[in-house]
């Protein structure tokens, strides 16, 4: 986790009422690697998770109009989350 929070920035999409930053300022490795997180846009909320979309792909259901077309793509070739 570490290398990753060093090494990687992260993009928040922000979703619900989670107050981004009182997530990192309360979880010590978030906080120590702040300067990896950067939000993509301040005014659009969205209540699409991972979770969601892997569990779509575990129920063999589509996912096309939950991601960009060249990840619906790469996760079939690669056959992830099934």
């Amino acid at each position: 986790m570490n290398k990753l929070l060093s090494d990687y920035t992260i993009y928040v999409l922000k979703r619900d009422k989670d107050e981004v930053e009182n997530i990192i300022q309360n979880n010590s490795l978030l906080k120590e690697h702040r300067q990896a997180f950067h939000s993509l846009c301040k005014e659009v909320t969205s209540n699409l998770s991972s979770t969601y979309v892997r569990n779509k792909i575990k129920e063999g259901k589509s996912i096309t109009y939950l991601t960009p077309p060249e990840v619906v793509t790469y996760i079939l070739e690669n056959k992830l989350y099934q």
